[in-house]
C-alpha cells in the first residue's frame, strides 16, 4: 500500500505541474464583443475609437472606444486603415510575434527523452525483481 500511495502522489504532483504549465502558457484574456470590420471602420471615421491593438497573429484587432469599452474585429490586409488611424490621431500598435519561453521550449524538447528514460527504468526494475510468471505480466 505504501508503494501505491507513493506512486499515486507522484502522478498527482505531475498532473498539478502540467496543469500549472498549461495555465501559464494559455494565460487568461478578457472577453470582448466581436464587431464586423465595416462597423469598426465607421467607428474610426466617426471618432469613437481611442486605440487599436493588432494582435500577434495579425488577423485580430483589439479596439478601445472613447467610452472605455473594448471590442475585437477581424483585421483584413487594409492598407488604408493605417492612414485613417494616423489622420485621426488614434493610437495603434501591433504585438510582436509570440515566441514560446525558453523554459517551455526546453520542456517540450526534454519531455520525450525523460519519458523514454522513465520507461527504461521501469522495465529495468521489473527485470531485477524477476518479472512475473507470464510473458506479458508487468506489475
Amino acid at each position: 500500500m505504501n508503494d501505491l500511495a507513493r506512486n499515486l502522489l507522484l502522478w498527482l504532483v505531475v498532473a498539478v505541474v502540467l496543469a500549472m504549465v498549461f495555465q501559464s502558457i494559455t494565460g487568461t484574456t478578457q472577453a470582448a464583443a466581436n464587431v464586423a470590420y465595416s462597423d469598426f471602420i465607421e467607428e474610426v471615421r466617426s471618432g469613437n475609437v481611442t486605440s487599436v491593438h493588432i494582435e500577434a497573429d495579425g488577423v485580430t484587432a483589439r479596439v478601445t472606444r472613447t467610452d472605455g469599452s473594448v471590442f475585437t474585429t477581424f483585421n483584413p490586409n487594409d492598407r488604408d486603415l493605417v492612414n485613417d488611424l494616423i489622420e485621426r490621431n488614434i493610437k495603434f500598435d501591433r504585438a510582436p510575434p509570440e515566441r514560446p519561453s525558453i523554459l517551455v521550449s526546453m520542456m517540450i524538447s526534454l519531455l520525450p527523452v525523460l519519458l523514454l528514460i522513465g520507461v527504461w527504468v521501469y522495465f529495468m526494475r521489473q527485470m531485477q525483481q524477476g518479472g512475473g510468471k507470464g510473458a506479458m505480466s508487468f506489475g
